[in-house]
């Protein structure tokens, strides 16, 4: 059995009013919208049942976390890409070397009465690098995994091309945590392997 208006409306941040005019028919909404709202219901009625009903609650409750988790994680790096992206593009528009130092500090000061915290300079720079050096993270989202805001802060500070993106996928095959990723980066370990006679047949050649 699927779940309520109000369970679906709660489950999908949105006000139980709109769950009742999509499922009527007289809400247009964005395709983001629908497919959270198909995918939370396809998952009401396909969940598998087992004998005992508290493992089977146990499996909805952190079914639904860890796809939360996944949706909040995925929300907050497109922020950071459209804010990277952003100030990219309003630093391009003049020429004056100092102009990105000059408007990074204005937006940090702006958002920042705004919105609190989370967005001091270092963190603005950290957004731009982040646009800059994955421009095409999000042309494919459907299957693709992702990791933390965090991991990719730690990526950031590594500047070779191949060593990050030995890190980025050992992390994701691997669920590093964010602090075994650091000390795989701190250790150098895709350097110390760069380094032996046999990498050429390894799984670490891009």
């Amino acid at each position: 059995m699927g779940l309520t208006q109000k369970e679906m409306a709660e489950k999908l941040g949105i006000s139980f009013a709109t769950v009742n005019r999509l499922e009527s028919g007289r809400f247009k909404p964005s395709a983001d919208t629908i497919q959270r709202f198909r995918s939370l219901d396809s998952f009401a009625n396909s969940s598998g049942k087992s004998a005992n009903v508290l493992d089977d609650l146990s499996s909805i409750v952190e079914e639904s976390r860890n796809a939360a988790i996944r949706a909040v994680n995925i929300t907050l790096l497109q922020r950071n890409y459209l804010l990277g992206k952003r100030i990219s593009e309003e630093i391009l528009k003049e020429e004056r070397a100092d102009y990105g130092e000059e408007i990074i500090s204005n937006l940090s000061k702006f958002l920042t009465e705004k919105y609190g915290r989370g967005f001091e300079r270092s963190s603005l720079y950290y957004y731009l690098q982040f646009y800059r050096e994955y421009p095409n993270i999000f042309d494919s989202v459907s299957g693709k995994s992702f990791l933390s805001w965090t991991h990719y802060r730690a990526l950031l500070g590594v500047d070779d091309e191949l060593a990050r993106s030995y890190y980025e996928k050992e992390a994701i095959t691997s669920g590093w945590s964010v602090r075994q990723l650091q000390r795989a980066i701190y250790s150098q370990s895709y350097e110390r392997i760069a380094r032996m006679p046999w990498r050429s047949s390894c799984s670490l050649c891009f």
